[in-house]
């Protein structure tokens, strides 16, 4: 499996040396290396191919969440946000966008996007959730109690850990 991977990393290096602005080679690349382990190359690579490709939204998504890993919570938002301006109705972005906001101590900012995040996908559990987290947290107990409403029938489990917040 790694010897696998070595070589189609290998080819896409092969492939970029031909044609430095090939974006699905660089994210490509960038896929391998995060799956490698290989944080800070695989973000390299991914905002290579996002550069060289602006509308890939795949590449701006994987940014966010290799910067998100790597602890960067500056340049995760940025990603999402920049990924938002091409994909605004791209439920996965805002949520993930809400909980850096969150990581980063930025709970209105955080209630904001996930409020969008369940806007565009009312019934997913893991917006819901963290919707209702972010309520609690803010001291926000009735809102976060009908999202506790919400939640319960689509995820008890998940609904427990929100309960747990109250």
């Amino acid at each position: 499996q790694l010897a696998l991977a070595d070589k189609a990393m290998g080819s896409y290096r092969q492939a970029l040396r031909l044609n430095p602005q090939f974006a699905p080679a660089w994210y490509n690349l960038g896929v391998l290396l995060r799956e490698a382990g290989r944080t800070n190359e695989a973000i390299e690579a991914t905002r290579r191919a996002a550069e060289a490709a602006p509308e890939m939204k795949e590449a701006w998504y994987n940014l966010g969440v290799l910067h998100g890993q790597a602890g960067q919570s500056d340049q995760e938002i940025a990603a999402y946000q920049r990924l938002l301006t091409i994909a605004p109705d791209f439920a996965p972005a805002w949520l993930n966008l809400g909980a850096a906001h969150g990581n980063a101590g930025r709970l209105a900012e955080a209630i904001i996007a996930l409020e969008r995040a369940v806007e565009l996908a009312p019934r997913q559990p893991k917006a819901l959730l963290a919707l209702g987290s972010a309520y609690a947290a803010s001291g926000q107990t009735v809102k976060a109690g009908e999202i506790l409403q919400l939640l319960r029938p689509l995820s008890p489990q998940l609904a427990d850990q929100l309960a747990d917040l109250l």
